[in-house]
């Protein structure tokens, strides 16, 4: 996933290599180039979390965050979300809180903090709250064992008033989809799901560390939909090292016959100040500002010609999509 907090639009600004190269995409947008045109160069927000990052000051102190948890009317069905900050390898592009690990003992202490922090949760009201909707991001969520997974919505049921759950959504690394873990999401109430695509291009993907292919997603889609979890998201990025427009078509032409029902297109942003392993990605040269805007609306065309209504800036659904209705 990427940062939520305020980016100059396409770009990563943050690297001037990509800022000074020659791009020969300069001139295709241009003034007339419609909306691409009014987002180049600016800073505006990003919102692929909400609130977003800058939202965010001090962190509260125990007793203030004791004190808003006790304001919160009862009555109020509340959202929750679990952050799994696990992954068993780190892409290059990752921006996310996560590390890779391949012990699971660290996973599994940590779930046990989280336990400890549902049970707060429950204690702040004299009766169990009311959990409209959930949310598992990450890292990778199903980095989580059948076991950590079984615990942990045991300790939801038991602490929380579940009967009115909407949704329950996880982020899924489709490397790590089995059968026997989708036949468990399926059975614990998950009914959406969000795949971490990035792109279909094999050059593409081996560049950022990402071994993963257009098979290994149409596979995880059939087991899914086969498992009654037919709400599916797709995230794809552009300005990755080996993109260009033309590729990008060829990706969202494949999204497309995957039939995902939302596709979330989100830009790279090159922070090696703040994640160094990003910095593998500079032996490559990086798109620049107006390759990026020529990639963004090169995938917009095909997903909205495929019949897929823009939510915002960066979001797409199907017609029937909750969220396209509720944009209406």
């Amino acid at each position: 996933m990427s940062p939520s907090s305020p980016f100059v639009y396409a770009p990563s600004v943050s690297s001037d290599q990509r800022l000074d190269l020659d791009d020969p995409f300069i001139g295709i947008l241009g003034e007339k180039g419609g909306r691409e045109s009014l987002w180049l160069g600016k800073a505006v927000p990003r919102y692929t979390s909400y609130p977003p990052a800058t939202a965010f000051d001090e962190v509260p102190t125990v007793q203030e965050y004791r004190s808003v948890l006790a304001a919160l009317p009862v009555a109020e069905p509340l959202s929750l979300y679990f952050h799994v900050p696990f992954c068993r390898s780190l892409c290059f592009y990752c921006g996310c809180n996560t590390c890779a690990t391949n012990q699971h003992e660290r996973v599994t202490r940590y779930m046990g903090y989280v336990h400890r922090e549902m049970e707060n949760i429950a204690l702040s009201a004299a009766q169990p709250r009311k959990i409209s909707h959930i949310h598992f991001g990450g890292g990778s969520p199903n980095i989580l064992s059948e076991k950590d997974l079984g615990l942990l919505f045991g300790s939801l049921m038991r602490r929380f008033n579940m009967r009115d759950c909407r949704e329950i959504a996880m982020e899924l690394d489709p490397r790590l989809i089995t059968k026997a873990q989708v036949r468990i999401l399926g059975m614990l109430g998950v009914n959406r799901v969000s795949l971490g695509v990035q792109d279909f291009n094999p050059e593409v993907m081996h560049a950022i560390g990402r071994k993963q292919s257009y098979e290994m997603i149409r596979g995880a889609c059939d087991m899914l939909r086969e498992a009654g979890i037919n709400d599916i998201n797709f995230d794809l990025i552009y300005g990755l090292p080996l993109q260009s427009p033309a590729s990008l078509i060829e990706t969202a032409q494949e999204v497309v016959s995957l039939l995902p029902n939302r596709v979330a297109l989100f830009s790279y942003a090159h922070v090696p100040q703040v994640k160094k392993h990003q910095k593998i990605l500079e032996q490559y040269i990086l798109p620049g500002p107006h390759a990026c805007l020529a990639m963004e609306a090169a995938v917009r065309r095909v997903l909205v010609s495929a019949g897929y209504a823009e939510i915002g800036m960066d979001h797409f659904a199907l017609p029937d999509d909750p969220l396209d209705l509720a944009a209406k």
